[in-house]
C-alpha cells in the first residue's frame, strides 16, 4: 500500500515532536532524521542517490545554497557537466532543515574531512528511514511505495 499525503504529514509531525530534550548528539541525530524524512517525502525519486550527496562549506558539493537563497541538488550519478545543467530546486521542508543540519548537527556527527551530507551508507539510510516510517505509521513502507508518493 503506497504512503498517502496524509501519512507523510503524520510522519513529519511525529518526527518534529520527537525532539530529544538533552544531549547534543541526540539532538543532532534528530535533525538528521528530520532532514532524511523531509528528503524522502518531498524528493522520493531522489532517495536512492541521497547517500552519495555531498555538502561542502565552500558550496561545491552536490547540495548547494544559491546566491538567491534557495538550495539545489545536483545528481551525483551524473558527470559534473551534466549535473551542472540538471540542478533540482529542493522543496521548502528540506531547505528549512538544511541550514540547521549543516551548521549545527553535521559537525557533531561527521569528521571534518567527510564531505558526504549524511555520512551514512545506503543500507543504513534505508534502515533508518524504514524505522522512522514504521515508528510513526505503525507499518512498514517499502522504497517502491515511498517513490509513489507525490506531495
Amino acid at each position: 500500500m503506497a504512503i498517502t499525503a496524509h501519512e507523510a504529514y503524520v510522519v513529519m509531525a511525529g518526527v518534529h515532536q520527537a525532539m530529544p530534550k538533552t544531549g547534543e548528539r541526540h539532538q543532532a541525530r534528530w535533525v538528521r532524521d528530520k532532514l532524511l524524512i523531509a528528503w524522502a517525502l518531498h524528493h522520493p525519486e531522489r532517495i536512492a542517490e541521497f547517500f552519495k550527496a555531498t555538502w561542502k562549506a565552500d558550496n561545491t558539493g552536490h547540495i548547494r545554497r544559491q546566491p538567491e537563497g534557495f538550495w539545489t541538488y545536483q545528481n551525483p550519478a551524473l558527470s559534473s557537466e551534466a549535473a551542472a545543467r540538471n540542478k533540482y530546486k529542493l522543496a521548502p521542508p528540506v531547505t528549512d532543515v538544511l541550514p540547521v543540519y549543516v551548521e549545527h548537527a553535521r559537525p557533531l556527527l561527521l569528521k571534518p574531512e567527510d564531505d558526504t551530507l549524511l555520512g551514512m551508507p545506503s543500507n543504513h539510510i534505508q534502515v533508518r528511514l524504514g524505522n522512522i516510517l514504521k515508528t510513526h505509521l505503525g507499518r512498514e513502507v517499502s522504497y517502491s511505495e515511498l517513490r509513489e508518493l507525490r506531495l
